[in-house]
């Protein structure tokens, strides 16, 4: 199984005003190249374009619904089952699934017991290998490299 990037975007300043692109480079230990966050182990964010649009229909909102802006969006590939440690594949570089999204208590949606996809399709990389990425390519996980 594999995905692909859909949609790329930087954070141009820490208040959270974000660019589309249609390709960056991503640079090991650091993460995205002009991106203004870059914090160890939280270089990169992820999100599955599946997650995305059933975000968008949701009758109420989450707490990080306007909260969580992803850098990479990838589609046709089920993010759920990566796990932590795992080498993502994409363009030239290879990046590594670092942590997930969490859920916060005060989240409507936690609160009435209701599942968010945020929470399994999202997750935050560090850049493991430097390399240029862009719009269409190709997304693998590391087990996908292994098995097929």
């Amino acid at each position: 199984m594999q995905g692909e990037i859909v949609a790329i975007a930087i954070n141009q300043n820490k208040e959270g005003q974000s660019e589309n692109k249609n390709s960056v480079t991503l640079l090991t230990d650091i993460g995205i190249k002009e991106n203004s966050v870059q914090k160890c182990g939280r270089q990169i964010s992820v999100f599955s374009w599946e997650g995305r649009e059933w975000m968008k229909d949701q009758p109420e909102p989450g707490l990080c619904f306007r909260r969580f802006s992803e850098n990479i969006l990838i589609k046709g590939l089920d993010l759920s089952t990566l796990e932590i440690g795992e080498d993502i594949y994409i363009g030239t570089a290879i990046i590594q699934k670092t942590g997930a999204k969490h859920c916060f208590d005060e989240c409507v949606l936690r609160s009435k017991g209701k599942e968010c996809l945020l929470s399994k399709n999202a997750f935050f990389a560090s850049v493991k290998k430097d390399g240029e990425i862009q719009i269409g390519d190709v997304v693998k996980s590391g087990n996908n490299m292994i098995n097929g």
